[in-house]
């Protein structure tokens, strides 16, 4: 279903052609440095903040700055125009090309997180994509852009659990405390990041890309400090 999902989205994007395919490649270009960066977690679980971020970022992303933006343009700004297929083949894209290096030095991705985020990156830009057109005041399309972003790391919360119920054979309320501790923090920095990424580029054009890579970054270091300190307390978790 997935591949299925991944190839309709490329072919889609590559014959309609890409729309604004410079935008495209900047938030392409920061999932793969995301995965590339991706950390492991006590327990083995693997997080990339910063890919997962932009990913959502991109599929909440309303408009590309003011500058050049017609008169009449909702909100004052240029209109993002991708579509949700674009969202996930951009996004499987940016996995793929931030994996590879992962993949070369024997190390094998976290396909199934992979999968899962892809997969709500999917549901979330298919949920708001088509609001734009609708032009919603921007305080509602806020509200609606939030929504979907907690929404979404719902979402991700829930699968995981399915997921972890079947492999493990733990009932619902001990995989679901377990997914809670284990990924409230880089869910709760996911939204955040990820409605900050959307509104400083749609405020501030390309350039916000680049200064919301910072408090990312620190976000991604600060997780693999926490990653660290807990290896060394607690050894036997990794």
């Amino acid at each position: 279903m997935v591949a299925g999902l991944v190839i309709l989205s490329t072919v889609s994007t590559v014959t309609g052609g890409p729309s604004q395919p410079k935008v495209a490649l900047a938030f392409g270009g920061l999932i793969a440095l995301g995965e590339l960066l991706r950390i492991v977690m006590p327990g083995n679980h693997q997080v990339a903040p910063i890919a997962t971020a932009s990913a959502m970022g991109y599929a909440l992303l309303v408009g590309i700055g003011p500058q050049g933006a017609p008169l009449d343009a909702p909100l004052g700004v240029v209109p993002a125009e991708h579509s949700a297929f674009q969202v996930v083949a951009v996004t499987a894209a940016g996995m793929l090309v931030g994996s590879l290096r992962h993949i070369v030095a024997g190390r094998i991705p976290d396909l199934a997180g992979m999968v899962r985020w892809l997969l709500v990156i999917a549901a979330a830009a298919s949920c708001f994509r088509p609001m734009l057109s609708l032009a919603l005041p921007w305080q509602l399309l806020l509200t609606v852009m939030g929504l979907v972003a907690v929404l979404a790391c719902f979402a991700d919360m829930l699968i995981a659990v399915l997921i972890q119920m079947r492999a493990e054979r733990a009932p619902f309320y001990s995989a679901l405390h377990h997914q809670i501790n284990t990924n409230m923090a880089p869910w709760a920095a996911t939204c955040i990041n990820a409605i900050l990424i959307a509104l400083a580029t749609t405020a501030m054009c390309m350039a916000a890309l680049l200064i919301f890579t910072v408090p990312i970054m620190v976000t991604q270091f600060a997780f693999r400090r926490y990653a660290e300190i807990h290896g060394t307390a607690h050894p036997a978790s990794r």
